[in-house]
């Protein structure tokens, strides 16, 4: 299980990690192996069980939270799982959205799979737009490092900003694909 490092913390400096989930019916042996492991991270966090089988009788979630405990059994302390009780409180807010999205249906009578891809469709379009803009942007940077246009020191400034939000990816894999790909490749 690999360790929270540096990195980690400065990505999410105001975020505590509160414990971790996993998919099953129910809990395994290993999942006590993990539970131990975050446990240099958080000294007691909360494992949360998400069961994916599907129970359409079942109106509350498929979720159990669990807490461990130590006990003393045989004569032997042994961490145990222990299920915890939760409620779930929502705003008004996300019960209407909520709501919304339950009850929304394609309004000219289309299938599941027409909405899908008129879905695709746009997420197509807003990345063919996103990527015709950083395009642009890029001519423009280019042309201020030949001295064809003047320097622009806040619009350099608002780049670096944008350029330091976004996620830092460090693999090999990525590494390789970015140099292989120049920017009017990706249309």
């Amino acid at each position: 299980m690999p360790s929270l490092n540096d990195a980690d913390r400065k990505v999410f400096p105001d975020y505590y990690i509160l414990g971790w989930y996993s998919t099953g019916n129910d809990v395994q042996q290993t999942d006590m192996q993990i539970h131990k492991a975050l446990m240099d991270i958080n000294e007691n966090p909360v494992y949360v069980l998400l069961n994916p089988t599907i129970n359409h009788a079942q109106k509350d979630l498929p979720v159990t939270i669990y807490e461990s405990e130590l006990h003393v059994i045989d004569g032997v302390p042994q961490m145990i799982f222990v299920k915890s009780n939760y409620t779930i409180e929502t705003v008004e807010a996300e019960r209407i959205s909520v709501d919304h999205v339950a009850h929304l249906k394609p309004s000219d009578g289309g299938s599941a799979a027409t909405q899908l891809a008129a879905h695709l469709t746009g997420i197509h379009s807003a990345i063919k737009m996103l990527n015709s803009r950083i395009r642009i942007l890029h001519q423009f940077l280019l042309a201020m490092q030949r001295g064809e246009i003047p320097h622009e020191n806040s619009l350099l400034r608002q780049v670096s900003s944008l350029l330091r939000r976004l996620p830092a990816i460090e693999s090999e894999k990525f590494q390789d694909d970015f140099l292989m790909v120049s920017l009017p490749e990706l249309c």
